[in-house]
């Protein structure tokens, strides 16, 4: 049985269903449980940032969209001891042009705090302070 999950986002005053995913098996553990969509071969992207998305939440952080200026930062993180990070996510930033738009929105932010770019590509790196890592290993990173 599949059950349609709708997430509501709250941005600023008012509501967003952003994530409209459908739930498609259970793990053995209620903390993990796979997320597909119909358009799983052309939507990858998104369901990577559903993924991801969800992986912050099941981590008890509060979640917000964030915007500067007319671009979007898909996550602003806070946990629960007050650290705030931003978060891009892309399936892949091989292409310059998706390196260069996924990074717009960090460099108008002006404040320190972290910046992650999370992929599937392999490799690894900085980007003017901003950390891009490989989406699979910040999945599997125990939290310190």
């Amino acid at each position: 049985m599949a059950l349609l999950i709708f997430l509501s986002i709250n941005i600023g005053h008012r509501w967003c269903q952003k994530y409209k995913l459908l739930l498609l098996s259970i793990h053995p553990s209620p903390q993990k449980f796979l997320v597909t969509r119909k358009e799983l071969a052309s939507d990858a992207g998104h369901l990577l940032e559903n993924i991801i998305y969800l992986e912050l939440k099941r981590r008890n952080n509060q979640v917000w969209i964030g915007k500067t200026s007319n671009l979007e930062v898909d996550f602003v993180v806070r946990n629960n001891k007050g650290f705030t990070q931003y978060i891009q996510v892309s399936q892949t930033v091989q292409n310059a042009t998706t390196l260069e738009r996924e990074l717009a929105p960090f460099n108008k932010i002006e404040d320190h705090h972290e910046k992650l770019l999370i992929t599937m590509d392999y490799d690894t790196g900085t980007y003017n302070g901003i950390k891009k890592i490989n989406a699979i290993d910040w999945l599997t990173k125990t939290e310190e």
